[in-house]
């Protein structure tokens, strides 16, 4: 608990392909995310497969750990409720076009703080009404937007 009396949430946050490839993008975001109230518990960056984007797992369970966290080569399923849908393979074949940047993030509301530092999914919507967030700086298209934020709290 906190002293103000809330519990922190540890979430996991992903800077995607298109803008981890650069450096002084990924730097400049980190700086944001610390100064938004977000602490950096753990930083990783990796480089997916194919099979592995489509195929792990750490959705099914409702919590998991953040040592798991880093470990998302194996244990990162971010696509599975879109698949059979027209830009699934688009999802997909981004997520495993370059390094990626996986980050274990804690905060008091911490999952909502990601959501809103990150902006709408749809990128054109927050370059009108969030032109502020990441999402409308970064992020390309629907698709290569940018970043991830997962919805569940993580034990």
């Amino acid at each position: 608990m906190t002293t103000s009396g809330s519990a922190l949430q540890l979430t996991l946050g992903i800077i995607k392909p298109s803008v981890a490839a650069h450096q002084p993008h990924v730097q400049d975001i980190m700086k944001e995310i610390k100064r938004s109230g977000l602490e950096i518990v753990r930083t990783k960056r990796l480089m997916w497969r194919e099979r592995e984007a489509e195929e792990a797992s750490c959705y099914s369970a409702p919590r998991f750990s953040a040592v798991r966290l880093t470990k998302l080569r194996t244990n990162a399923q971010f696509y599975a409720e879109h698949k059979g849908r027209f830009y699934y393979p688009r999802l997909v074949q981004h997520a495993v076009s370059g390094p990626l940047v996986a980050l274990a993030l804690c905060s008091p509301d911490g999952i909502q703080r990601w959501r809103n530092l990150i902006g709408p999914t749809r990128v054109f919507e927050g370059q009108w009404e969030r032109p502020e967030s990441l999402r409308a700086r970064y992020g390309l298209s629907d698709t290569r937007n940018g970043f991830h934020g997962v919805q569940i709290c993580v034990a």
